[in-house]
């Protein structure tokens, strides 16, 4: 029965009848995306936000929360949003169910809340529920699948894979050659400040600030 709703659905889609309220309502389990998309561009939008409200009212330094919203909230949502609509499809496997969608997006809406909140550290819960979730949704759609991956999919996987590894690499050579940096300017300017100091007293006073203030 409910596939056959969801396939009435696509087919007034499909031959361009505009969408009821209903039938959109249950359109969104099985893509996913409808939902993750705009909860992403919000979670962006108020991670945005913050740094106008933090110069505008002052109070504490909102770095933790807005690189938390723009990875968890943003980066999280446009994650969960393709991989949801995608991989079952690419799989052959059922779509995903509102008691599935549902904790996943109650579980990135508290993450979110949280890091609005100031409160990292409970966000970072929430965001673990919220991959745990995720993973077991996906992960049993793996498992009942019963057939290997499509090449496509393994051909992501290994970019991705290969983007992390890259990515770790090029920070490390960053981190040596940083490193490197520091030991010469501890020699040259024995003094107290760190990035401060060495950059107002080998640059200008400005970007000393600047450097000072991050």
């Amino acid at each position: 029965m409910r596939e056959t709703r969801h396939r009435r659905c696509l087919g007034q889609r499909r031959a361009g009848h505009p969408l009821g309220l209903r039938a959109y309502w249950r359109l969104l389990p099985s893509e996913p995306f409808r939902v993750f998309f705009p909860l992403g561009l919000a979670a962006s939008l108020a991670g945005a936000i913050l740094w106008p409200l933090f110069y505008a009212r002052g109070g504490g330094y909102p770095s933790i929360e807005h690189s938390r919203l723009m990875v968890g909230g943003f980066v999280g949502a446009f994650v969960a949003g393709f991989l949801g609509t995608a991989l079952p499809r690419m799989l052959a496997a059922p779509r995903l169910r509102a008691a599935e969608l549902v904790p996943l997006v109650g579980f990135h809406l508290l993450a979110c809340g949280a890091y609005l909140l100031r409160m990292p550290q409970v966000g970072d819960w929430w965001f673990c529920g919220f991959v745990a979730v995720l993973a077991g949704v996906l992960g049993v759609r793996f498992a009942r699948c019963g057939c290997p991956p499509p090449p496509g999919m393994v051909i992501a996987m290994t970019g991705v894979f290969c983007g992390l590894v890259g990515a770790y690499l090029l920070a490390t050579v960053a981190m040596l050659f940083t490193a490197l940096s520091y030991g010469r300017m501890v020699t040259l300017y024995p003094v107290a400040g760190s990035a401060y100091t060495y950059v107002r007293r080998s640059i200008s006073n400005h970007l000393g600030f600047l450097v000072g203030r991050q």
